[in-house]
């Protein structure tokens, strides 16, 4: 987790095999799935990063996906409240 002026941000990374670059973007689409042979034993309807991209729109979140040497690493963001906002500042001056 890193934290900035008024927002958290949270980071999930896998090890494991990178995105393909020309994937990374699509990943977030209804139904894309990295698989292309929509095999159903690799499970899976890729809905859960399009679902996933639309809650964190609706909480104003900056969100993606980044590759990493060994695996791939996933982000978001939410603002943090007012409170939190003040004891930042307290902890800084």
């Amino acid at each position: 987790m890193r934290k900035s002026s008024d927002r958290a941000y949270i980071y999930v990374k896998n090890c494991g095999n990178n995105i393909e670059k020309e994937d990374l973007p699509k990943i977030w689409d209804k139904f894309y799935k990295i698989d292309k042979s929509r095999n159903r034993s690799l499970g899976g309807t890729g809905l859960g990063l399009a679902i996933t991209k639309n809650i964190l729109m609706l909480h104003k979140s900056d969100f993606g996906v980044e590759n990493f040497n060994g695996g791939v690493a996933f982000y978001f963001s939410l603002e943090l409240s007012k409170e939190a906002r003040i004891e930042k500042l307290k902890v800084l001056t």
